[in-house]
């Protein structure tokens, strides 16, 4: 278990603000960063502490034991990608959302700012990090405008789906 915190790691780890949990469950931000609370977290009847180091370690060897990649990166680089993007991050898993697009944090890929790929089960992706499938959009995935080296436009362009044509459904619609 890490225990390392100065005030330069603040703003890196959340605080959490766990009620009923001691702090020994995955929903803690600290204990499944692998940390021990501090002094600026608002929770409740806090055991994951220094002065409870056997209750956490236990704890961790339990929820270990049913998943071992509990406490591993969500979000993970592949290598191998292509001139435009040599190094991808993916979310190991995927999402699996249904209403918010992906546009939420409630989307695990939004949430960890890389794109959705093709182990998501998304639907009516619109990550603004990368959107699953759809050609184009593949070469964009887990890439910001920043990253990609594009201009805005040229971004958004890739992103716009095209008709038959070669110009964008946006504009022969009208919209």
């Amino acid at each position: 278990m890490d225990t390392k915190r100065n005030d330069d790691n603040d703003d890196v780890h959340r605080r959490c603000k766990c009620k009923k949990t001691k702090c020994l469950k995955l929903y803690c931000d600290c204990f499944s960063a692998g940390f021990y609370c501090y002094e600026a977290c608002s929770c409740k009847e806090c055991f994951n502490l220094r002065d409870y180091e056997d209750e956490v370690q236990e704890s961790r060897e339990c929820i270990e034991e049913r998943n071992p990649l509990a406490f591993s990166p969500k979000i993970h680089s592949l290598e191998g990608g292509d001139k435009l993007m040599p190094n991808v991050q993916k979310h190991r898993k995927g999402c699996i959302c249904k209403k918010s697009m992906c546009m939420h944090r409630y989307c695990e890929c939004y949430k960890g700012k890389v794109g959705c790929w093709s182990n998501c089960r998304c639907e009516g992706c619109k990550n603004v990090h990368g959107m699953k499938g759809g050609g184009k959009c593949d070469i964009m995935i887990g890439t910001s405008i920043r990253e990609s080296g594009l201009d805005q436009n040229e971004f958004i362009n890739r992103f716009t789906p095209q008709d038959k044509n070669g110009g964008d459904l946006k504009s022969s619609m009208n919209l």
